[in-house]
């Protein structure tokens, strides 16, 4: 038959040997905590009435390029597009006019798998989709499933309902 014994230690005893143990982590600890830093703000233009905010690497430099989508009536409908030096600070940018009103949605992905990322946005009854050459734009404009063909220059894309 299995017995158990239970050890109880002085409280001295106990003392004695975490007192040492319990100084060495307070010491250790810093005093005041480090206080975070920020960069400073960078304030960007778009046009009158930004409507979404689209981050990809545009011309395929490996850093983080911010696209605005502007929705503004007066202004006409654009995509600004502005590339990252690296530094945090965007250095150039690039305007995209659009051929119809669109909405305040849209998206970002390498849709012809050069390395740059691409964006498409949706119209009323139809689509853009602007391939990045580096800093300028191709845009191609996909209409509504219900018509057949989109034109870019001599070039014709199918859709389906699909």
């Amino acid at each position: 038959m299995l017995r158990s014994i239970t050890l109880k230690p002085s409280s001295k005893l106990a003392f004695r040997c975490l007192f040492p143990l319990l100084l060495f982590v307070l010491i250790r600890l810093p005093v005041t905590a480090q206080q975070p830093t920020f960069s400073r703000i960078a304030s960007l233009p778009v046009g009158n009435t930004p409507a979404l905010a689209l981050p990809g690497d545009f011309n395929g430099d490996g850093k983080m390029d911010i696209a605005t989508v502007n929705i503004g009536v007066n202004d006409g409908q654009t995509i600004t597009v502005h590339f990252n030096s690296g530094s945090g600070v965007f250095s150039a940018s690039t305007t995209i006019s659009l051929p119809f009103p669109i909405g305040g949605r849209g998206s970002v992905a390498d849709f012809n798998n050069d390395g740059k990322a691409d964006i498409v946005v949706l119209g009323i009854s139809s689509f853009v989709v602007c391939l990045s050459q580096g800093t300028t734009f191709q845009q191609i404009t996909i209409p509504h499933p219900d018509m057949p063909a989109a034109r870019v220059g001599s070039t014709s894309l199918r859709t389906s309902n699909t």
